[in-house]
C-alpha cells in the first residue's frame, strides 16, 4: 500500500479576524506591508521568562508528562537558564513516550480515523478520485517507522508494501517495508550537493470531491473571509480593487453604500457595502442571508462543505482568498496570512486537497511598519500551486506552474518491542494504493532532548547558536527540522535569507546548525551543543575502529567549536553540553567521557542514569566522583514508569533479551556483574541418556571459522562440532530423575564443575519440544593456511566417518580463506555449505548467550577449549576463534531446525569416545 499523508498541523492558539491598513512609505501588497507581519530582519522580543514546560504545552500539546519527564525538564531548564553545564542523559528504551494519535484518512465525507474505515466506505486513491474499502485485516502490531522527506511519519507492518520508484533501476517497484529498511535509502551525504533519496512515492492528485449545493458563492465567500466585515455584508479593499467587487456583484450581491477613508495615508482605503438595493424597504440582505446560512457570521471560517465540494468550487474560493489577503511571488509562490487560527487552518486543509503541499507558520504580534501595535499573532499559510487558480486581481494571477517534486522515503526505523496496533485496508484498485494523512504526535528522550528543547533554548536566546549532531546527518536534520517548526509555531520568526534544515537562523543571527558525528561542523561555533545517540547501533558502539574515530572527531571539532555567548541582557552564557545515548558497551563515548573526569581540569557533569528496574546502589552504574549523579526516587525492584512499562512487562523483556542486552539497554550496566558475557554458571554438561540408549542427533553440524593465513600474529582456524539432540529420545522424567548421580560423577570425569544439576521435565508425558538441545561435542582452535585448512577438514570428516558418523552440514563462514575452501571442496565434501558473515563476531556472541544462559546448550569433555575460550571471551576482542565457529553453527540450528520445531533429515546416530 502506497499513500501521500497529510501535513501535520499541532493545535494553534485562537485569535480574532485582523483587517488592512496601509502604510503610507510601505505598498500594500510587498512581502511584509500587512499589519502584524514582522520583518524577519528586523529584531522581534524573545519571552525570556517562558519555562520549557509551558513551552511544551504551547508547541506540543498532546505531551504526556510523568515522573521521568519531570525530571528531566528540570534538567534542561537548569540548562537553558544556565545554571548547569554538562548533562549525561541515560535512560531505557519505551519509557517517556506518548500515545500517538489515529492516522486520520480523507473520504468523500470528510476526516476519519484509519481504524474507523469499515467494508463499504469510501476513501481517495492517489489519482483523486474515491474508491470503495473491500476489506479489512485483523488488527496486528506496527513495528516499523517510515519517514518521508517531509517529515511525516508512518507506522507500519515489516511486510506493508510500498510502490515506489527507484531513481537506481529507473523504474516503478513494489517492495516492502523491511526490504525498504535493508537498503540505502539515499546518495551521498545527506544535506550536500549531489546528495539525493533513492526511492520516491507516488504523487497524490488533488481529491475529486463532488459539487456542492453552497448557500453562498465560493469566490465571494473566499473574498468576505479576507476583507470582510465579521458581523455585516461589507468588505473593505483598495479602491482601486473593482474586480473582486464585481464578482461579487455578479453573484447576486448588489452594492448598497460606498465609503472612502479620508484619514491620512489611508485614503485608498474603501469600505463596500453589499447589503442590496432594497433593504430600506424591510427586504433583507442576500448576502447577510447567505453568510448566515453558511454558519459564517460572526464566525469567520471555511465551512466544512466548501471544504468537501468541487474542485472548481475549491478554486473559486481559494481565488477570493488570494484576492484578499494573500500576496503571489513573481516565482508563482502563494502566501495568506491572517491572525485568526480557525480560519488559517480551514486555507491550509483546502490547499492540501488541492495537492498544493503547504506549510503554516505562525509570528508574535509584533509592532507594524506604520507604526500599528499588533495584539494578535500572525499566521501565515503558503504554497506553490500546481494547476491555475481563478484569482481576478491582474497583480495576483499565477503565471507560473510548477511541477512537484514526489515526496520520498527517507528513513526507515524499526521497533520490536512498538505496541502501536493497526490494520490493513483492500481497495477497489489493483495495485491497493489509497491516500492517507497522518497526525502522529510520538515523545520520547530524544523528542524531549534534541526537537522541543533546542526549540525552546533558540526562543530563549535568539542571538546565540545550537549545535546538533547524530550517528547520521539524516537523523540530526530530522531533530533539527523538528526543532524548526516548534520554533515557529509558538510564534517566532526566521530570518529571510536563511530557514534551510540544516542551518536556520533567527532575525537576531542565531540558529541552530545540525550535522551527523564527524559530520561538517568545521568552521561553526556554538553555544550549546546536543549529542543524540552518536552510535547507530551495537556495531558501532562495539567497533573498537568506530569508537576512536568518535572520539577523534569530539577531540578535533565538537569540543574546540563550544564557545560561550553573550545574551540581549548582556550576561555570559556558558557553553553547555548534552550528550543522550543508548548504552550499547561499556566502553562507549559515555564511558569515555566518564574516564576523562580523572585527568586534569574535569568537566563535572550531571549524570541522569535511571535504569528500567531500580538496582541497589552497589551494583548500579558508578560515575567519578568529580560528576554529580542525579538521585533515584526508587526503591530497588521498582520500575521506572509502571503506567507505561509495567513490571511484568519488564521481566519478560529481561528473560527474553539475555542478561547482557536486559543491563545494557535497560539497566544502564553494558556488561553483566561479572565483567563478562558468559558465565561460569550457565556452563552445564550434556543431558544423561538411559542405559543402553544412543544419542540421536538431527541434525550434526561442523562449523568452521577459517582465518587468512597462517601467520603467527593472525587468528587461528575455529572448529566445532554441534548436535540438536532428537527430542523424541531424551530420556523420561523417571529416567532422568535415576541418572541424576550418575550425572553429577561424570561431571567430574568431564571437567565440569560439581553441583550442576541437569534439567528436569515436569511431572506426566514432557511436550517432547518443550526442552530442545543443542549439544558442543568438540572444538578445536589451529593455525592453518589453505592448504592445511583442506587437509585438516578432510581428515576430520573421515575420522567421523570410521565412527559411523557424518555431519548433516559443514559451514564454512564464506570469508577470509572460506570461499576458496567451498570451492575445492565442494565436490568432495556432501553438505558444505558456506554461510554469509552477519554481523560482527561480537553481535553473534550476543544472540547465542541468552539460549546458554537459558541452559539450552551444553558442552561434553571434548569442548573443554570451547568453553575456556567462552568464560574468557570479551566483546573488546581476544581469543575468539572457536567462539566465533560455535555461534555460527548455534544460529544456524536455530534458524535451521529449532525455530521450525523439525528437522530436515533423518537423526543420526552418535556413538561418541567419552
Amino acid at each position: 500500500m502506497g499513500r501521500i499523508a497529510a501535513t501535520l498541523r499541532p493545535p494553534a492558539s485562537s485569535g480574532q479576524d485582523g483587517g488592512l491598513l496601509l502604510d503610507p512609505a510601505t505598498d500594500l501588497w510587498a512581502d511584509w506591508g500587512l499589519l502584524g507581519v514582522p520583518d524577519p530582519d528586523r529584531p522581534t522580543t524573545t519571552r525570556q521568562g517562558l519555562l520549557f514546560r509551558d513551552f511544551i504545552h504551547s508547541a506540543f500539546p498532546a505531551f504526556q508528562f510523568h515522573r521521568l519527564s519531570e525530571l528531566l525538564i528540570d534538567l534542561l531548564q537548569q540548562v537553558a537558564d544556565g545554571q548547569l553545564t554538562r548533562l549525561i542523559v541515560c535512560c531505557p528504551p519505551r519509557h517517556g513516550k506518548a500515545c500517538s494519535h489515529d492516522t486520520p484518512v480523507p473520504t468523500p465525507m470528510g476526516w476519519r480515523r484509519h481504524g474507523d474505515l469499515r467494508p463499504g466506505d469510501q476513501v481517495f486513491s492517489p489519482d483523486g478520485k474515491p474508491i470503495r474499502v473491500l476489506a479489512m485485516s485483523g488488527e496486528t502490531t506496527m513495528t516499523m517507522k517510515v519517514t518521508t522527506s517531509r517529515g511525516e511519519e508512518i507506522w507500519c507492518h515489516p511486510q506493508h508494501e510500498w510502490t515506489v520508484w527507484s531513481r537506481r533501476s529507473r523504474r516503478w517497484q513494489t517492495l516492502t517495508t523491511a526490504e525498504l529498511a535493508s537498503q540505502e535509502l539515499h546518495s551521498g551525504v545527506l544535506g550536500q550537493r549531489g546528495s539525493r533519496f533513492l526511492f520516491q512515492l507516488p504523487h497524490a492528485a488533488p481529491l475529486h470531491y463532488p459539487s456542492q449545493e453552497l448557500p453562498l458563492d465560493p469566490y465571494a465567500l473566499g473574498y468576505w473571509l479576507g476583507n470582510g466585515t465579521t458581523g455585516a455584508p461589507c468588505v473593505t479593499h483598495d479602491c482601486r480593487d473593482r474586480e473582486p467587487v464585481v464578482a461579487m456583484i455578479r453573484a447576486g450581491y448588489a452594492v448598497s453604500a460606498v465609503h472612502r477613508h479620508r484619514g491620512a495615508g489611508y485614503e485608498r482605503v474603501q469600505r463596500t457595502a453589499l447589503a442590496g438595493l432594497l433593504t430600506r424597504r424591510g427586504i433583507p440582505s442576500p448576502l447577510r442571508c447567505d453568510l448566515q446560512a453558511a454558519g459564517v457570521l460572526r464566525r469567520k471560517h471555511i465551512p466544512e462543505r466548501y471544504l468537501r465540494s468541487g474542485m472548481e468550487q475549491r478554486l473559486e474560493l481559494l481565488a477570493g482568498l488570494i484576492d484578499s489577503d494573500g500576496h503571489v511571488d513573481p516565482k508563482g509562490r502563494v502566501r495568506f496570512v491572517t491572525t485568526s487560527a480557525e480560519l488559517a487552518d480551514g486555507v491550509l486543509d483546502l490547499a492540501e486537497g488541492l495537492g498544493f503541499r503547504p506549510y503554516r507558520m505562525e509570528t508574535p504580534a509584533a509592532t507594524s511598519s506604520s507604526g500599528v501595535i499588533g495584539r494578535h499573532a500572525v499566521i501565515t499559510v503558503g504554497f506553490q500551486p500546481t494547476m491555475p487558480i481563478p484569482t481576478r486581481l491582474q497583480r495576483k494571477a499565477i503565471h507560473r506552474l510548477v511541477r512537484q517534486r514526489r515526496m520520498a522515503i527517507a528513513r526507515v526505523e524499526a521497533d520490536l518491542r512498538s505496541t502501536r496496533r493497526g490494520r490493513c485496508i483492500q481497495v477497489d484498485r489493483p495495485d491497493g494504493l489509497y491516500v492517507v494523512g497522518r497526525q502522529l504526535t510520538v515523545t520520547h528522550n530524544s523528542q524531549l532532548v534534541s526537537r522541543l528543547f533546542p526549540a525552546y533554548w533558540v526562543s530563549r536566546h535568539p542571538e546565540l547558536f545550537c549545535a546538533i549532531a547524530s550517528y547520521s546527518g539524516e537523523l540530526a536534520y530530522a531533530h533539527s527540522r523538528e526543532a524548526r517548526h516548534y520554533y515557529r509555531i509558538t510564534g517566532h520568526a526566521l530570518s529571510k535569507d536563511s530557514a534551510a534544515v540544516g542551518n536556520w537562523l533567527t532575525p537576531q543571527r542565531g540558529g541552530c546548525i545540525a550535522a551527523g558525528v564527524r559530520g561538517p561542523f568545521t568552521g561553526k561555533g556554538y553555544n550549546l551543543g546536543i549529542i543524540d545517540d552518536p552510535y547507530k547501533g551495537p556495531e558501532d558502539a562495539k567497533s573498537a575502529l568506530q569508537r576512536e574515530r568518535l572520539i577523534d572527531w569530539l577531540k578535533s571539532v565538537w569540543f574546540t567549536r563550544a564557545e560561550p555567548g553573550l545574551t540581549a541582557e548582556g550576561a555570559l552564557l556558558p557553553a553547555a553540553q548534552v550528550v543522550v545515548q543508548t548504552r550499547w558497551d561499556h566502553h562507549d563515548m559515555t564511558a569515555w567521557l566518564l574516564e576523562q573526569e580523572s585527568q586534569e581540569n574535569p568537566e563535572h557533569w550531571t549524570v541522569l542514569n535511571l535504569p528500567a528496574i531500580a538496582e541497589p546502589e552497589a551494583i548500579s552504574m558508578q560515575i567519578p566522583h568529580t560528576c554529580k549523579k542525579v538521585a533515584d526516587w526508587r526503591q530497588p525492584g521498582e520500575p521506572l514508569c509502571p503506567e507505561r512499562v509495567p513490571l511484568a512487562v519488564l521481566q519478560r523483556i529481561r528473560t527474553r533479551l539475555g542478561s547482557y542486552w536486559w543491563n545494557a539497554l535497560y539497566q544502564q550496566r553494558p556488561s553483566p556483574a561479572e565483567g563478562l558475557l558468559f558465565r561460569k554458571g550457565w556452563i552445564q554438561p550434556p543431558l544423561p541418556v538411559a542405559p543402553g540408549q544412543l544419542r540421536r542427533y538431527a541434525p550434526l553440524v561442523l562449523s568452521c571459522d577459517l582465518s587468512f593465513k597462517d601467520g603467527k600474529d593472525n587468528d587461528a582456524c575455529g572448529f566445532a562440532l554441534l548436535g540438536l539432540l532428537e527430542p523424541q529420545r531424551h530420556p523420561t522424567a523417571e529416567a532422568r530423575r535415576q541418572g541424576l548421580a550418575l550425572a553429577a560423577n561424570a561431571a567430574g570425569a568431564q571437567g565440569i564443575p560439581r553441583g550442576v544439576n541437569a534439567t528436569h521435565s515436569p511431572a506426566g508425558a514432557p511436550d517432547p519440544w518443550a526442552e530442545l538441545q543443542v549439544e558442543a561435542l568438540w572444538a578445536h582452535r589451529q593455525r592453518l593456511d589453505l592448504p592445511g585448512v583442506i587437509k585438516f577438514l578432510l581428515a576430520s570428516l573421515a575420522s567421523l566417518e570410521r565412527q559411523g558418523l557424518r555431519p548433516n552440514a559443514v559451514l564454512i563462514e564464506d570469508a577470509a580463506n572460506g570461499p576458496a575452501v567451498c570451492q575445492l571442496l565442494k565436490r568432495q565434501v556432501p553438505g558444505l555449505i558456506a554461510i554469509p558473515p552477519k554481523g560482527s563476531k561480537a553481535s553473534r556472541a550476543h544472540a547465542v548467550a541468552p539460549l546458554v544462559e537459558a541452559g539450552q546448550v551444553r558442552f561434553a569433555r571434548k569442548a573443554d577449549s570451547l568453553v575456556e575460550e567462552l568464560l574468557a571471551f570479551s566483546p573488546r576482542g581476544g581469543v575468539d576463534d572457536q567462539v566465533d565457529a560455535f555461534c555460527q553453527g548455534v544460529l544456524w540450528i536455530e534458524a535451521q531446525f529449532w525455530r521450525g520445531r523439525g528437522s530436515g533429515s533423518s537423526p543420526v546416530p552418535m556413538v561418541f569416545s567419552r
